[in-house]
């Protein structure tokens, strides 16, 4: 490892709040300080794309903020951010662009467009009504 490695991996810690649990091994790490350690882990291979599938699941809201702060401020400096997020409320708040999906794209635009009513309800009613429980 390099001293340019070292100081990637110590900025990437700093900034998801982990410093003092760097010599911890993952598994050891809450659910949330997981989430941010795999933050990190992209932060310091400065990728320029992430890929998050429901990274605010299992943490505090104090995390949740200071993720979604980090995350914003990341696309703002030019990283593609894509994320998986049923908190609509989060979603609307964070994100330029929002999509709904149910077995097809349902709505896609600027979140003010697409968390609306009728968008919403066509995608979360849509497979309820094929369930048999239902009938």
């Amino acid at each position: 490892m390099t001293d340019a490695d070292r100081l990637a991996i110590t900025g990437a810690l700093d900034r998801v709040g982990l410093s003092e649990l760097a010599t911890r091994q993952i598994g050891e790490l809450s659910g949330g300080q997981q989430q941010r350690m795999l933050v990190a882990r992209a932060l310091a291979q400065e990728a320029s794309t992430l890929l998050l599938d429901e990274p605010f699941v299992g943490i505090d809201a104090a995390t949740m903020t200071m993720l979604s702060d980090l995350l914003v401020t990341l696309a703002a400096d030019g990283a593609c951010v894509v994320l998986v997020n049923h908190d609509l409320a989060v979603t609307s708040k964070m994100c330029d662009n929002a999509v709904l999906l149910n077995q097809r794209v349902i709505a896609q635009g600027q979140p003010s467009q697409v968390m609306t009513s009728p968008w919403l309800d066509e995608t979360y009613a849509a497979n309820l009504l094929d369930l048999e429980v239902w009938s």
